[in-house]
């Protein structure tokens, strides 16, 4: 299972929403791959967000310049979650609150 998260620092959900999933990371460990996608405008505002929360190194965070992928899920909230079977296919889509 690969779980795709999108969040913001701006976003006032984001935070529950991360360490939700770092909880989750925890107890599935390599049997669930998660992908959090920051999408600030400015990486930086993202980075300092992250380092203020200290999450730890239990989720992969990556910057998605241009909101490809975003866009290609209609994404419309923020932070929302994808649950994906394989590489492609969601078979839960959460929006947050």
């Amino acid at each position: 299972v690969t779980v795709i998260n999108f969040w913001a620092s701006w976003s006032p959900y984001s935070k529950d929403e991360l360490s939700a999933l770092v909880r989750l990371k925890k107890e599935y460990g390599d049997a669930v791959a998660i992908v959090a996608l920051n999408r600030d405008h400015n990486p930086a505002e993202g980075k300092v967000y992250l380092e203020n929360l200290q999450l730890g190194d239990e989720l992969l965070f990556v910057y998605d310049k241009n909101d490809e992928y975003f866009k290609k899920v209609n994404g419309y909230a923020v932070p929302e979650t994808l649950f994906l079977i394989g590489n492609e296919d969601i078979f839960y889509h959460k929006h947050s609150p």
